[in-house]
């Protein structure tokens, strides 16, 4: 048993360290996203050449969830809800219509077979890729193909944007604001995710909120930065 625990703890530590090695492989290539594509990448080489089976254990995958779950709960903020606010028509609209077109194509996808209808919405809904990954398992989908399918669509999305952007809308490169530097520091960041994670996933649970680790982390990391409590974290 201690010697197959031992492999496994290897295992996982040259995955960690071939998404290390890759992350700084992509950005060195100038990629969009370094240190996603990289662990994916990873994952994936490690998926497909293994003789065994390998999971995320149960506490690293709820505690990446919770991660996600505060990264995009800090980026809520009051001046984004006032401009949604200020053309909430619009904005409704084009939600529902890429909602109904996203469940028309899952729809469409389960009639391919062993495709189940909760996979199919999940793997053809569009946008929040991290977040729709890891809601997927606990809602019964089949997370290995939903992750495939979101993440080739973000890797298309990645490499066809820059083209559609310099080509239909005249962007050019450096022309995007810088982002800023200002703030309390990393060690300030870090427990602000941590603070938000185990509040949030403590919280979820109780109330018995779905995907509690993705959504509690969520909402308490929203809320700690729309009262000011988060300080600038």
């Amino acid at each position: 048993m201690r010697g197959r625990r031992g492999a496994q703890l290897l295992d996982a530590a040259v995955v960690v360290a071939g998404g290390v090695a890759l992350s700084l492989l992509v950005a060195l290539a100038g990629l969009p996203s370094p240190a996603l594509f990289g662990g994916l990448i990873a994952g994936l080489v490690r998926a497909l050449a293994g003789r065994t089976g390998a999971r995320v254990p149960e506490a690293g995958s709820t505690a990446g969830q919770a991660v996600i779950g505060v990264a995009m709960g800090a980026l809520v903020d009051l001046d984004t809800l006032r401009a949604v606010g200020a053309d909430w028509l619009p904005v409704l609209l084009t939600t529902v219509a890429t909602l109904v077109l996203s469940l028309v194509a899952g729809a469409a996808f389960r009639l391919h077979r062993g495709i189940s209808p909760v996979t199919g919405a999940f793997a053809m809904i569009a946008g929040g890729a991290s977040g729709i990954v890891v809601m997927a398992r606990d809602l019964g989908a089949d997370e290995r193909m939903v992750a495939v399918l979101q993440y080739l669509r973000v890797l298309l999305i990645v490499l066809l944007m820059p083209v559609a952007a310099t080509a239909v809308y005249g962007a050019t490169a450096g022309s995007g604001a810088a982002p800023s530097a200002a703030g309390p520091g990393w060690p300030a960041g870090l427990a602000f995710t941590v603070g938000c994670s185990v509040v949030g996933v403590v919280a979820g649970r109780l109330v018995r909120l779905p995907v509690a680790a993705l959504l509690g982390p969520l909402v308490a990391a929203a809320v700690a930065d729309l009262t000011g409590l988060s300080r600038g974290a």
